[in-house]
Formats: structure tokens, C-alpha cells, sequence
């Protein structure tokens, strides 16, 4: 039998708590304006009511005029990003005391750029690996299709392009800063952002291009091979296609949460894009579902 995995999006974040979580992409950019006043909030006005309309495209446009001047709000954002801690009630504590307790063996993907998954999982003693040869026990394989906030890699140039156009650099080797004031260092002194997608249409990265690839082919392999999927708080965007074509191929049965609006978006995609093998639509939200989540995965 193949193994479980639990896949989280924006909304499984910013509902794991009732306070001290990332937004939704709608209220973002206001967020990072009152975080980061002396760059996201000096955003010249037709900028910023573009970032409110759609976040996605405005940040495409940006990076066609001014990469250098994305990799400085991207930095800005990753370092509010890295902010989030989570409270021991959180439903993520609650979910990492599970996997714990209940010795699964599955594989967590996140989409999220902060690090409230991890800081749950990991504080109820539970190692987490990315990319492992193998699990041990005791561990639980971690995927980020995304990056995150808190990734960093050696800038090494990549041919001959500049720093100002199209993916600047590759990172060979990829360190996660967990500590504040060595991260901040970094914040400020690195040129570029840390290994964390745009949050822009096609999902690019200027740096850790390798670790990205690495990490979607792994969630490919991870999905290929998995009997059971849980989906929560991800929004159904086929345009993500290195997300959404792989759930699309995969013969394992699906649990999808996301409220009632995403539960008819999933389904009206899971017609046209999977066969029927017995996917579960949830109607609530995270906070709604955990019990019946936790249930059929076996936690």
C-alpha cells in the first residue's frame, strides 16, 4: 500500500488558529505594508491597488520591470513570513501530536512560505527530512514545492546571466536559519531573497532553482506512489500545473478541505481532470474537518 500525504495551502495556515497567522492573498499585501513601511508600504499608489486587485499579476509585472526591486520585497516578505510561530493549541500542534502519537509514516507537502507546519511538527519531537534516502523512525518526510522563508543556498551564477534578468542564480547548497538575529543578518545582507517562490503566476524562482525542481519531482514521485491524499486549504488553480497535473494522474483516493466555495471548484476540476475513485469533498474548513481528516488517514 502506498504511503499518505497531507498537502496544506494558504488557507490551511491562516486557518490553524484564531490569531497570529498569514493572511489569506487577499489581505496580504496590506499586512506586509504595516510590517514593512519603508519598502512594501512605499509601493507607489497604481501599484499597490494593483497587489490588491491580484497579487499574483502585479508581482509578474514587477518582475518584468524591476527584478532587483522584487527581490527586495521578497525579501521583506520572507522575513515577515518568518515572524509566525505556533500556539500549542494551534490545529497544526494538535495535527504534529498526532503524527507523533500515531507513528505515521506519510509525507507532508506545504505550499507555505512560513514555518508554522514545521515549527509544530518538529516541537512535538518529530524529525522532519527533506528529500530523504530513506525514513527512520521518529521521522517524517517533509516536501516544499515552494521553498520557504527560511532557506538559503550559495549564489553561484548561472551561465552568464545577470543579476538583474530572468533566474539569476542556483543554490547547490540549500541551509535552513532557524535562529533570528542570523537570520536577520541574512535578510539584510544577501543580495538576493531566500529559496521561496514569487508569488506570481507561473511560481518562478530566482534563487534555489534546483532545489524547486528537486522538490516538484519529488511531489510527483510522492504522489505517483501515495494510496491517500488529504488536501487542505489549497486553492484549486490548474495553472499550477506542477501541483494540480500531478493530482490529476495520481491513483490515490483524495480528501479535499476547503470550505464550500473550494469543495465546488474541486469538483467541478475533478470531473473534467480524475476519474471517479472515490475522492472525499469536505464541506467545512480545517478547523471543521480535523477529526474526519485524522480519521481516514489514520492518525
Amino acid at each position: 500500500m502506498g504511503r499518505g500525504i497531507i498537502l496544506f495551502g494558504a488557507g490551511a495556515s491562516c486557518g490553524s488558529d484564531t490569531c497570529d497567522t498569514p493572511p489569506l492573498m487577499g489581505g496580504l499585501f496590506d499586512e506586509l505594508c504595516r510590517y514593512d513601511p519603508a519598502n512594501w508600504g512605499a509601493v507607489p499608489d497604481a501599484q499597490a491597488l494593483d497587489f490588491r486587485n491580484d497579487f499574483e499579476a502585479a508581482m509578474w509585472r514587477l518582475l518584468q520591470a524591476d527584478a532587483p526591486g522584487a527581490d527586495v520585497l521578497q525579501r521583506a516578505m520572507a522575513s515577515y513570513f518568518f515572524q509566525f510561530r505556533p500556539r500549542p493549541r494551534s490545529l497544526y500542534a494538535n495535527l504534529a501530536g498526532r503524527i507523533r502519537n500515531g507513528g505515521w509514516d506519510g509525507a507532508l507537502v506545504t505550499l507555505n512560505y512560513e514555518r508554522l507546519l514545521e515549527l509544530a511538527v518538529r516541537s512535538a519531537g518529530t524529525n522532519l527530512v527533506v528529500n530523504p534516502p530513506q525514513i527512520a523512525s521518529g521521522e517524517v518526510e517533509l516536501c516544499l514545492p515552494h521553498g520557504c522563508c527560511h532557506l538559503f543556498g550559495q549564489m553561484q551564477v548561472v551561465g552568464n546571466i545577470s543579476i538583474g534578468g530572468g533566474i539569476a542564480f542556483d543554490s547547490p547548497g540549500i541551509r535552513a536559519v532557524d535562529d533570528p538575529g542570523g537570520y536577520g543578518q541574512r535578510i539584510q545582507s544577501d543580495r538576493l531573497p531566500p529559496v521561496m517562490s514569487y508569488i506570481e503566476p507561473d511560481k518562478r524562482n530566482r534563487t534555489g532553482v534546483s532545489f524547486i525542481k528537486g522538490q516538484r519531482k519529488r511531489f510527483e514521485a510522492l504522489t505517483s506512489s501515495a494510496s491517500l491524499i488529504a488536501i487542505i486549504g489549497v486553492s484549486v488553480r490548474p495553472r499550477d500545473a506542477h501541483i494540480w497535473d500531478p493530482l490529476a494522474q495520481t491513483p490515490a483516493k483524495m480528501i479535499y478541505c476547503g470550505g464550500r466555495c473550494g469543495a465546488k471548484e474541486y469538483t467541478n476540476w475533478s470531473k473534467e481532470c480524475r476519474a471517479d475513485r472515490g475522492d472525499m469533498v469536505l464541506q467545512g474548513y480545517f478547523q471543521d474537518e480535523l477529526e474526519t481528516i485524522c480519521r481516514e488517514l489514520g492518525l
